[in-house]
């Protein structure tokens, strides 16, 4: 079994940047610029997706253990 596979990691950035990229570039460009609306419309998913991967890497231990 191949526990590291390039083509995985690119095929996963590229999701990754589809669906959660979008939120970080525009809070840096809100931050950046001081442009309130790009920092209000990008916090919500940036905060959500960060939290999902949070509950996931500290779940997954305990879902994946055997006896």
């Amino acid at each position: 079994m191949k526990t590291f596979d390039p083509r995985y990691i690119l095929c996963f950035l590229i999701a990754w940047m589809i669906t959660n990229g979008w939120a970080y570039i525009f809070l840096g460009i809100g931050i950046l610029f001081h442009w309130k609306i790009f920092t209000t419309i990008s916090s919500a998913p940036a905060l959500f997706s960060s939290l999902i991967c949070l509950l996931m890497s500290c779940l997954s231990p305990f879902v994946l253990q055997r006896e």
